[in-house]
């Protein structure tokens, strides 16, 4: 996909049934801004579970939103898988901590080895341009927040950009930025961590998270 990295790197949040569009005019043919839209894919053919439908194409009409009639190419991201997936834009691992949930404003993580992702190179990939973070996530307690990112244990400090936010009680992948920068050229064991708005809030992640790997 041409100018995927541009793409990537422009956008704060890649969000569910949104359209990305690049930074530079000149980008694409005859100016012509490559475009990504997203939207749930229920369970079928597609993805027996259901997951994610990722479309890329070019805005032909200039109104910055990818229609039907410009997608030129579409990649299915489906959940229920434990193992790596290889597309052709894409490589989604998962990240760990699968049912983590925890109470109260402090970050906590798990103590289980096998519940995080040890030892990610990110150079272990390569052409990535750009790697999300793609968290399960729900919230128990109304009024309340919660707070996920990924925590780097090597080094005892987060991963910049990784926090995504959910306020509400239906489980949900959430889309960080593009985190490629933030995270180091060497090996560090990853997990996620999670905290609570409120006090007495309650919340975590869902069965699967995932890294999502981009590559032109």
């Amino acid at each position: 996909m041409k100018n995927k990295s541009t793409l990537i790197k422009c956008a704060a949040v890649l969000t569910v049934v949104a359209a990305l569009f690049s930074c530079d005019p000149e980008d694409g043919v005859n100016g012509q801004n490559s475009l990504i839209s997203t939207a749930i894919e229920a369970s079928g053919v597609n993805c027996g579970s259901g997951g994610l439908q990722v479309n890329y194409g070019l805005d032909a009409n200039g109104n910055g939103v990818l229609e039907e009639a410009e997608i030129q190419n579409t990649d299915y991201i489906c959940n229920g898988t434990d193992g790596v997936v290889e597309l052709d834009h894409l490589t989604r691992i998962p990240a760990g901590s699968p049912d983590f949930a925890s109470c109260g404003t402090d970050w906590l993580y798990t103590e289980h080895e096998s519940w995080r992702l040890m030892e990610f190179n990110k150079h272990d990939y390569p052409g990535a341009d750009a790697i999300l973070f793609v968290p399960s996530i729900v919230n128990f307690t109304e009024g309340n927040k919660v707070y996920l990112e990924l925590f780097n244990i090597t080094d005892n400090v987060p991963i910049a950009g990784s926090t995504v936010i959910h306020d509400n009680t239906a489980f949900v992948f959430k889309f960080s930025g593009d985190i490629y920068e933030s995270l180091p050229d060497y090996p560090v064991t990853l997990a996620i961590r999670v905290k609570n708005s409120i006090p007495d809030g309650c919340g975590g992640t869902g069965t699967f998270s995932y890294l999502y790997i981009l590559r032109e």
